[in-house]
């Protein structure tokens, strides 16, 4: 089945969201290899034949390794190409440069701009501002917007400004369970809905 729309979503820490991404991305190739899944059977969507691409929320990127080695494994580019590019994503670094000497934020931004780069149908991003200051969330949740016309994109946020800002349909998950989906009609309304799911205990 191909995925028709944009999906955010929301729910506590716990919740099941980075697990639906897993799944979606194939990490489970069972329902039953994972107690929160079984719950998404009737409507989960599959990927086939659509090409993906997926940022995490916590960097997964070798430390000895450069951008411009990162943008080679899709194909070279001169410095002056990745340099220009990634100053679209804020990071005014040289390509040759070490990640080891990345900040937290420059890490998730060098990410981010990575999954764009390679022009996918359908961007996964698990919390792509964590660990950003006011200024890089700002400045990322922008160009996710932009984006966000595009490409479909699955996102997980805590941010409820942010995910009804984006207008795409929002799936808030409680306890591996799907308490609601669909297009609230104002920021406060979506404010309500949330505080009514909830948890007994917050982690």
């Amino acid at each position: 089945m191909y995925l028709e729309q944009s999906i955010t979503l929301l729910g506590h820490n716990g919740a099941g969201k980075t697990t639906l991404i897993h799944y979606l991305l194939g990490f489970y190739t069972h329902l039953s290899n994972h107690p929160f899944l079984s719950h998404f059977e009737s409507f989960i969507q599959t990927l086939s034949g659509q090409k993906v691409a997926y940022a995490p929320e916590k960097s997964l990127l070798t430390s000895t390794l450069s951008a411009k080695d990162y943008f080679n494994l899709y194909k070279k580019s001169s410095d002056a190409e990745i340099q220009n590019y990634l100053k679209s994503f804020h990071l005014s670094i040289h390509p040759k440069e070490s990640i080891k000497k990345y900040s937290k934020g420059m890490q998730q931004r060098l990410q981010l701009a990575l999954a764009f780069y390679s022009d996918p149908e359908v961007l996964f991003l698990d919390e792509p501002t964590s660990g950003l200051d006011p200024f890089g969330t700002q400045d990322i949740e922008k160009l996710i917007k932009q984006k966000n016309e595009d490409l479909h994109i699955v996102l997980s946020t805590h941010s409820l400004l942010f995910a009804y800002e984006l207008q795409n349909e929002i799936w808030i998950m409680k306890e591996g369970k799907l308490v609601y989906r669909g297009h609230p009609d104002s920021y406060e309304s979506l404010c309500e809905i949330f505080d009514a799911t909830r948890p007994k205990k917050v982690l």
